[in-house]
């Protein structure tokens, strides 16, 4: 009896194990230990460092120590970690961490939307091979962790819902919400998203509990921003574009046509590409067949899937409303990378309900559909993409820049004042305060602000930006004698100035 216990047992875990061992095989395989280029990643170490060293939540990193940018929640992931390794592969790994958690997680919800641990496994799989969520597991990126905090609030409310209301438990979906919300500011889609469901199913004690309790976490953060009128995220969505205020603040007309542009680029490219088919077709009305058919599986899937089909129609919606009403110049697959692991399973949902409902026609067993599925397995290319990738060294421009960096760090005083455009990718190794020169084409203005900043020297690159070639180096063509060449590199055009406005004439 022991012993059949013990082989059911070892039955019913077959699968997380063997995603274990799947997830064991591919990371280390496509691990990549370089820093990721983007920047953003650079920002989230440097604030939690502040918060590691006692700083404040503060951008060390700037001349000004601002305040910091982004939600709190990773950078103070990050400083626990420092606790222990300062190495960027230890947050990397961290990340990985997070990824495996969410892996498990997503299994357990797959087989409850399904009834199906096959095709809970199914979907798993395709997730794990997924180069765009495999990309963000090993980059200092908040995507995954919130991925993490959001996939277990949405498990303890499945798990919780159909059981008499746990206080302690609805502290801890309570908490873990609004632990999503300060690692992204997308939580509000997660958080929107659960109490409409709760609304829906008319649960009004639970939708009280958890939207005042929510609502109570959130404040302190949303009033420190208030008070330091550092409300980026709303400033930037009321602009046409944000990296060009001078365009003003959008009209409903501009976020009617905003809308439509995302809705064009979400369905021609990042939704089909997100989800492995790569629509590299020449023909515009190819490449829409592709993503309408992909969304059509999509909400088959989800109309299918019967099991709390509401809460996640309801999450998805209010996850799409915001990245279709974002900035266009903010885009990218990364703005959905939280909701793939959604839209992978109900892909191939669709895939076995459409699946089975034609191989019905011709009396097919429909447990042969099973296999369908699995020729979604043929979207991992990318898998040996990653691998080559994670083997090759920094792009030349960047070895020059962070040469740069490294020469700063050696032979100038700890308050040197850096100007460049990439800047907390360059303080990382600089261990300098640096700060972007501002984007003026009048040489006197440029020049004024530069003083104004206190720096010391500038650094101009060809890291694939146009600011640089537009605002610093005519500035430098102008007033030769305020900058002085200490260090170059011919073969990128990377170059070290030393400032020197007082020899203006």
């Amino acid at each position: 009896m022991e012993k059949n216990k013990l082989f059911s047992s070892l039955n019913r875990r077959k699968y997380p194990f063997l995603l274990l061992v799947i997830f064991c095989v591919i990371y280390p395989f496509i691990f990549d230990p370089k820093l990721f280029l983007g920047g953003d990643n650079a920002q989230y170490y440097i604030l939690g460092k502040a918060l590691f060293k006692g700083l404040g939540y503060t951008d060390i990193s700037s001349p000004f120590l601002s305040a910091g940018h982004f939600p709190p929640g990773y950078p103070a992931i990050i400083a626990l970690i420092l606790n222990f390794s300062n190495s960027f592969i230890a947050i990397k790994f961290a990340n990985g961490a997070f990824f495996l958690l969410s892996l498990l997680l997503l299994f357990r919800v797959f087989k409850n939307i399904s009834n199906s641990e096959h095709i809970a496994f199914i979907g798993c799989l395709a997730i794990v091979l997924n180069p765009h969520i495999l990309g963000y597991s090993f980059i200092m990126m908040s995507e995954i962790p919130f991925l993490f905090f959001s996939l277990l609030s949405i498990y303890l409310m499945i798990k919780s819902e159909n059981e008499p209301i746990k206080i302690s438990r609805i502290i801890l979906i309570v908490i873990l919400l609004a632990g999503a919300f300060y690692i992204r500011t997308q939580g509000i889609a997660l958080i929107s998203g659960l109490l409409l469901y709760l609304m829906l199913k008319k649960s009004w004690k639970r939708l009280s509990l958890i939207g005042i309790g929510t609502a109570i976490l959130m404040l302190p953060w949303i009033i420190w921003r208030y008070i330091l009128h550092t409300s980026s995220y709303i400033s930037g969505f009321l602009m046409v574009n944000p990296y060009n205020p001078q365009f003003g603040t959008v009209t409903f007309y501009d976020l009617i046509n905003r809308f439509l542009a995302n809705l064009h680029r979400y369905i021609l490219t990042e939704i089909p590409t997100a989800l492995y088919f790569h629509p590299t077709a020449h023909l515009e009305f190819v490449r829409y067949l592709c993503g309408i058919l992909t969304i059509i599986i999509i909400v088959t899937g989800l109309y299918k899937a019967i099991n709390y089909q509401r809460l996640f129609a309801s999450y998805l919606f209010f996850d799409f409303l915001i990245v279709l009403l974002w900035p266009e110049v903010f885009h990218g697959i990364r703005f959905i990378i939280p909701i793939i692991p959604f839209l992978i399973f109900y892909l191939i949902y669709g895939i076995y309900e459409i699946g089975v409902y034609i191989l019905s026609l011709v009396q097919v067993r429909k447990e042969y559909i099973i296999l369908l599925s699995l020729t979604l397995l043929i979207y991992f290319p990318g898998i040996q993409g990653m691998h080559i990738e994670s083997n090759l060294s920094y792009p030349k421009q960047w070895k020059s820049y962070f040469k740069m960096a490294h020469w700063i760090s050696n032979n100038t005083p700890k308050k040197t004042v850096v100007s460049c455009w990439k800047t907390g990718l360059f303080y990382l190794y600089a261990a300098r305060p640096t700060t972007r020169f501002k984007k003026k084409i009048n040489g006197n203005d440029f020049i004024n602000a530069l003083k104004k900043s206190g720096v010391d020297y500038v650094v101009t690159e060809h890291l694939g930006y146009s600011t640089t070639l537009k605002y610093l180096i005519p500035a430098i063509d102008k007033y030769p004698e305020a900058f002085k060449l200490v260090k170059g590199d011919p073969s990128t055009n990377t170059n070290l100035y030393r400032f020197t406005p007082t020899k203006i004439k």
